[in-house]
Order: C-alpha cells, then sequence, then structure tokens
C-alpha cells in the first residue's frame, strides 16, 4: 500500500491512502469533514481484479488508525444509488458491516453507516 496522498483539495487535512500495482492505481480511499471530530468516508474504490482481497479492509484499517492518532471519534460513511458513477454501482453494505460500521439509517437509494473509534 503506499504512502499517504492527497487526491483533491477538500481532503488536505486528512489521511488518504492509494495501492499501486506497479504503475497501476488498483484502489484507494479518502475522507472529508463531517463534524469536529467525526470525518466522512468520501470515496473508497477497489478496482475489480483485486476486490474481495482484503484491500478495502487494510484501507479502512490504516485510516481508523491514522484517525485515531489524531484524536477523531468517529466515521460516517453514504453509500447511495443515486450518486452518478462510471461503472457499476455496488451496494456496499455487507463491506461496511464487516469492518464493523452500523446501519444508522436508510432510504430507497441511500444507506448511512456509523462507526466509534
Amino acid at each position: 500500500m503506499a504512502p499517504p496522498a492527497k487526491f483533491s483539495e477538500g481532503v488536505d487535512e486528512f489521511p488518504a491512502f492509494a495501492a499501486f500495482q506497479g504503475d497501476e492505481l488498483v484502489g484507494f480511499i479518502t475522507l472529508t469533514s463531517f463534524a469536529p471530530d467525526i470525518v466522512e468516508l468520501y470515496n473508497i474504490y477497489v478496482a475489480e481484479g483485486f476486490r474481495s482481497k482484503g484491500l478495502g479492509f487494510q484501507f479502512v484499517n490504516r485510516i481508523e488508525d491514522a484517525l485515531r492518532v489524531n484524536g477523531y471519534k468517529g466515521i460516517i460513511s453514504v453509500n447511495s444509488d443515486g450518486y452518478m458513477v462510471y461503472g457499476e454501482k455496488r451496494d456496499a453494505s455487507d463491506f461496511y458491516q464487516r469492518n464493523g460500521f452500523s446501519l444508522i439509517t436508510r432510504t430507497d437509494v441511500t444507506r448511512v453507516f456509523y462507526k466509534a473509534l
């Protein structure tokens, strides 16, 4: 897994990680502000050929460790079928729950998860 990297202006102050195979980006995780002591898991992506191999789990663990060191108390994440994306949009409920997040609310197209740190 690559060292922390900045992916956009909106996440400059938060940890972000990327994974590469050679020069190919195969996954990343980024955060943004939600509240003074809670961050939003803004985006997590793992390329299709690298899914179900523990990379997403590693991303979440590395982010959690970095957040705890910096005094954050929780992570919130929104998974919605309503966002426009390139390629297949997947319901990530199982992923979040396997990684210790709790479903706190849902609508027909959106699921909101939270994990205390």
